[in-house]
């Protein structure tokens, strides 16, 4: 199910263009992600909730518990062996959907149906999730856990596959080696990543103390080891894993990352939406003192990142831990994958500090929280961030995300004002339309009513009624943010924008009629009709069309064979997208209109039409006295329709029909009806 988690709009798809080189003041310097959403609210639009089933007999492979101490302060009194516990505890889980591919891309997995647990499902995240680390503590990105309920679908499809494929060994092997479908993360490819990423880490880190930059990568908290097998070809099974890495926001790609350090062909450098390096699947680590143990092996594609080192040895090391019982084995591979740079490295302060949290007992700072540290990008970070940065206030409900946004309306900086004003517009608490009203004067600046005014759009509840009816009071062209506004109370706003002289305004109302569906408010567009204005006429005909009322086909019949020649060509143009039944009856009737135009224009909008109505349109066209319009339905007949045997017929006597009798036309049908196997049939005869 849909949560209004974080903010109200398609989320964070910003090409970062560059990495910000003066973070020092608003964000220490250590190697972590550092904007880590603290609860549900912090977390992306569109965000959903998945259950989640614990996973028998895992065990903790590998942890950073220096890592965690430092990100989890309730960890730090804490054993390492404490921890690992709350590793498992809190992550060792897999998605309920993802049991239905037990036996079709997995043996079977051993899940406690008893122990469940929700989880959160980020846009786009297909095999990955966030886990909650416990009230108020925070969340952990965990990969590998499973197919989200979303994806039933196509779990489903995989199921019917296997079932269909059932003893044919070509048909399986196409289905457990297709690449990214399993909704798993083998135990190799963990350990892979965990190397590339500490890699990439640490050399930000001798880069960063060299230069002053501040490079930074989502740092890697365990691997879990699974007793689930993922299915290879033929008997080959893999053990499976889940990676727990620090929790982040958004996804983007073209990470300003010198080349040096490392590249990444196909996953493009990605990063959280605040910089921060993400995702080392497709890395390949190009610095020179790692090169041994990371670069390709000798006469193996030096492009491919399951080529290299990394990925074989990573996988070499699975099979040590798993088959030979060596618990040690991925601690160890980790330490010599990065003893060429691991004395420079702990050298510098970063080590020193990691190094104090090893062992229980151990003092830090309090991680700051989430909206502290959003407060201060937004009003001391680089600009190149702050979009994200607001992104994050957008749709929540807190009071404390309000005033953030209230202050930086203040701001003397245009762009951060700005944007405020917008997130003061969308957020949800009950006092944001009282601070928006407070602000919303005849003294307030135009980019502040332009902002106002467009962002109200929607908003459609009482305490905002105030904000819009202030807004048509200072500036007609508010006008627009009618739209979407469909209360009974809003209706006396419409009528006061349409008693009104400016056109544009009415037009713009009028135009947002078509989102209602009161008789009031269908009285109001009947009037539109009749308007003085040419603009608002058309607007009146494109709102006819968006609206479900019964009345709207005889009002369409009406002015489509009216006199006035915007509005009968406006309805031509919108009439193919309607989805009203009644609607599309009064389209079937009208290709034998006497203006050419509106025939033009309901002919070229069929390719429109709504599956469900368009064999009865198409017969419809293909009867026309026009040969516009039989063209246009004769088009898409060329590529479709093969099964509608009724059609075939109807084109087969059309082209023995003498009234029928262009050249080209006559071309045109005999072509479209040799790719109809029934019209062959029925020619000679057959059923």
């Amino acid at each position: 199910m849909n949560l209004a988690l974080g903010c109200g709009t398609a989320f964070l798809r910003v090409l970062i263009c560059a990495v910000a080189l003066c973070w020092g003041a608003i964000r220490p310097i250590q190697a972590d992600e550092y904007y880590r959403p603290d609860e549900p609210v912090d977390l992306p639009a569109n965000t959903v909730r998945d259950e989640m089933v614990r996973i028998k007999e895992a065990k903790v492979a590998w942890a950073d518990h220096a890592v965690l101490r430092r990100d989890f302060p309730t960890l730090r009194q804490k054993t390492n062996a404490e921890i690992e516990q709350w590793i498992l505890d809190q992550f060792a889980y897999v998605s309920r959907t993802q049991l239905d591919l037990s036996d079709v891309r997995s043996a079977a997995i051993p899940a406690d149906l008893s122990r469940t647990r929700q989880g959160f499902r980020p846009p786009d995240y297909n095999r990955a999730a966030v886990l909650e680390a416990g009230a108020g503590q925070g969340f952990v990105d965990v990969k590998g856990v499973g197919h989200p309920e979303g994806n039933a679908g196509y779990v489903a499809s995989q199921q019917e596959l296997a079932r269909t494929s059932a003893g044919d060994p070509f048909k399986m092997k196409q289905l457990r080696t297709q690449g990214h479908s399993d909704g798993l993360m083998s135990l190799g490819e963990s350990i892979a990543e965990v190397t590339r990423q500490r890699s990439a880490q640490r050399l930000f880190d001798l880069r960063n103390a060299a230069t002053g930059s501040n490079f930074q990568t989502v740092e890697s908290y365990f691997i879990i080891s699974t007793p689930i097998e993922i299915l290879k070809e033929g008997e080959q099974t893999i053990p499976a894993a889940i990676y727990g890495r620090q929790s982040h926001i958004g996804r983007v790609t073209g990470l300003k990352v010198p080349d040096d350090i490392y590249t990444d062909p196909f996953g493009k450098k990605q990063a959280s939406s605040f910089g921060t390096a993400v995702d080392f699947g497709g890395v390949l680590i190009e610095d020179r003192r790692l090169n041994s143990n990371f670069g390709a092996f000798p006469e193996a594609d030096s492009k491919n990142p399951q080529a290299s080192k990394a990925w074989v040895w990573g996988h070499e090391t699975a099979e040590a831990y798993q088959k030979r019982g060596d618990t040690k084995a991925i601690y160890r591979h980790i330490e010599e994958m990065l003893a060429p740079i691991e004395g420079d490295w702990k050298q510098l302060p970063v080590a020193r500090a990691l190094e104090r949290l090893q062992n229980p007992g151990a003092r830090g700072p309090e991680p700051k929280p989430f909206l502290d540290r959003i407060a201060a990008l937004i009003f001391e970070g680089p600009e190149n961030y702050r979009g994200p940065a607001f992104e994050t206030l957008v749709g929540r409900r807190d009071r404390k995300s309000l005033a953030i946004l209230e202050k930086a309306l203040l701001s003397k900086t245009l762009s951060i004002s700005q944007r405020a004003a917008v997130g003061l517009c969308k957020h949800r608490h009950p006092e944001a339309a009282s601070i928006v009203l407070k602000y919303f004067t005849k003294d307030a600046p135009d980019w502040m009513i332009h902002a106002f005014s467009t962002n109200l759009v929607g908003r459609n509840e009482s305490e905002w009624l105030p904000v819009l009816r202030r807004g048509l009071s200072l500036n007609t062209n508010v006008a627009m943010a009618l739209e979407g506004w469909t209360t009974p109370e809003s209706l006396d706003l419409f009528r006061m924008v349409m008693a009104g002289d400016d056109f544009v305004a009415r037009s713009r109302a009028v135009d947002a009629l078509g989102g209602r569906s009161d008789p009031a408010s269908f009285a109001l567009l009947e009037r539109a009709f009749k308007d003085p204005e040419r603009d608002v006429r058309v607007a009146a005909a494109r709102a006819l069309l968006k609206r479900p009322d019964r009345e709207v086909p005889n009002l369409t019949r009406k002015w489509l064979n009216g006199p006035d020649i915007d509005v009968r060509r406006t309805l031509a143009g919108y009439l193919p997208g309607s989805k009203n039944p009644g609607v599309i009856q009064v389209l079937c009737e009208s290709f034998n209109h006497e203006d050419g135009e509106v025939i033009w224009k309901l002919s070229s909008g069929l390719r429109l039409l709504p599956e469900e109505f368009r064999v009865e349109v198409l017969e419809a066209a293909l009867r026309s006295k026009h040969m516009a319009a039989r063209k246009h339905a004769m088009e898409i007949l060329e590529f479709g329709y093969h099964d509608k045997p009724s059609l075939v017929r109807l084109m087969a006597k059309l082209a023995l029909d003498s009234t029928y009798s262009h050249e080209k036309e006559k071309k045109f049908f005999n072509r479209v009806l040799s790719a109809y196997p029934c019209f062959t049939r029925w020619m000679l005869g057959q059923p």
